[in-house]
């Protein structure tokens, strides 16, 4: 999948790809979204069971990634009721890029591989058209981390907590608080900003 953002930003763009796959990566390790995999995966008939069947006959795998791509429309859906509610995420793009991630960990369980998240890259046009440049992405994972503790984890984290957590590593900070609270602004404005674009479209 490819990511769609600021084409004439490079900075825009690499930050872009790198927060959302972060993001992803956070929400890969939720309980509540392996969950909700597991609760896709029942609701079109393939049980755990079934998945680890199919790693060693491969007319069940092929049955079961049928079974897994019904209705896709009603699936993203769904996802998408479970990351509003659930999540408290308003990110339209969100539910067709978790949908295919359950997609490919169905595939990774069925083929006996480790399980991981799609690639997100900029699209095709964003890379043909904005500047070549270099961009400081040290901070994304931290910014990332932050955001999910106080935006998306249940139960959530204090900004203060995190606060106190920063200071004790970079003690000259005049204010961490204000520090931590920008970084989850800066992130959470991004996130608003992402349009998913599939390489097959």
């Amino acid at each position: 999948m490819a990511i769609s953002h600021d084409p004439h930003n490079v900075g825009a763009m690499q930050r872009a790809c790198r927060i959302a796959t972060e993001l992803l990566q956070y929400l890969a390790d939720d309980p509540r979204v392996m969950g909700a995999f597991m609760g896709w995966c029942l609701a079109r008939g393939v049980s755990p069971d079934r998945l680890r069947l199919a790693q060693h006959h491969p007319a069940e795998r092929a049955a079961v990634m049928a079974a897994l791509q019904h209705d896709p429309a009603d699936a993203v859906e769904r996802i998408g009721t479970f990351v509003r509610e659930v999540l408290s995420l308003s990110l339209p793009w969100l539910p067709s890029l978790l949908l295919d991630t359950f997609y490919l960990w169905a595939v990774n369980i069925s083929t006996g591989t480790a399980i991981h998240i799609p690639s997100l890259a900029p699209d095709e046009q964003s890379w043909a058209t904005m500047p070549r440049g270099r961009v400081r992405l040290a901070n994304i994972p931290r910014d990332v981390g932050w955001y999910y503790r106080v935006r998306v984890k249940h139960p959530p984290d204090a900004i203060a907590t995190i606060a106190n957590e920063y200071a004790q590593v970079v003690p000259r900070h005049n204010d961490a608080h204000s520090g931590v609270s920008m970084a989850i602004a800066r992130v959470h404005e991004c996130l608003q900003e992402i349009v998913i674009v599939r390489r097959d479209e």
